[in-house]
């Protein structure tokens, strides 16, 4: 399941690279103002799909970030997680990214890296929503880097709503992991 997940989220970085790499800068559109008159991008993002961390089994992914956009540079605060069984174990990770991104009409792409806060919550009895037993568990953090990427399609020339696929992946010593996934961004391109 990590190799699936691993090259799937690996094929949208090397999908979105190429595309912000070959894309020129944005240029006017008839009728709307250009991406140079507004400056400033800012956009909330949700997103669920499948991931995979290096010490628990794979499951449920599910991310949300805010980004602002200034010129084709993004900042982005992110919170990511796989959770293997609902209720139990997990890995999470509360991130700072900085990357690039690009527009293209209705066509959008970013890749971005930065540090990450990495928690690990191992569930050793008592795990899941069904159980009867009081849950034992214990906590682990750590810090590692974090990456992104994401390919979308946003409807409305300044503000409007986008979908798209977001992988993301973090490297640290404690549970490194991965996750792709289907996302939703509502806010105000540039």
């Amino acid at each position: 399941m990590i190799r699936l997940v691993t090259q799937s989220a690996l094929l949208v970085a090397a999908l979105t690279v190429r595309a912000v790499s070959q894309t020129p800068a944005a240029s006017s559109r008839q009728g709307g103002p250009s991406a140079d008159a507004r400056p400033l991008g800012i956009w909330f993002q949700v997103g669920a799909g499948v991931g995979d961390s290096r010490s628990q089994s794979g499951g449920a992914a599910l991310s949300a970030s805010g980004n602002v956009q200034v010129n084709r540079v993004v900042w982005s605060a992110r919170l990511d997680g796989v959770f293997p069984n609902v209720g139990s174990s997990n890995v999470t990770q509360l991130a700072a990214l900085i990357g690039v991104t690009t527009r293209r009409d209705a066509r959008f792409a970013s890749a971005s890296v930065g540090v990450a806060y990495v928690g690990r919550k191992t569930c050793v009895s008592g795990c899941g929503l069904l159980s009867d037993l009081g849950e034992t568990s214990y906590n682990q953090s750590t810090t590692g880097l974090a990456f992104a990427a994401e390919t979308a399609l946003r409807a409305g020339d300044q503000v409007g709503v986008g979908i798209g696929l977001t992988s993301f992946a973090n490297l640290n010593s404690l549970s490194s992991f991965v996750g792709i996934g289907l996302s939703f961004s509502l806010g105000q391109w540039r």
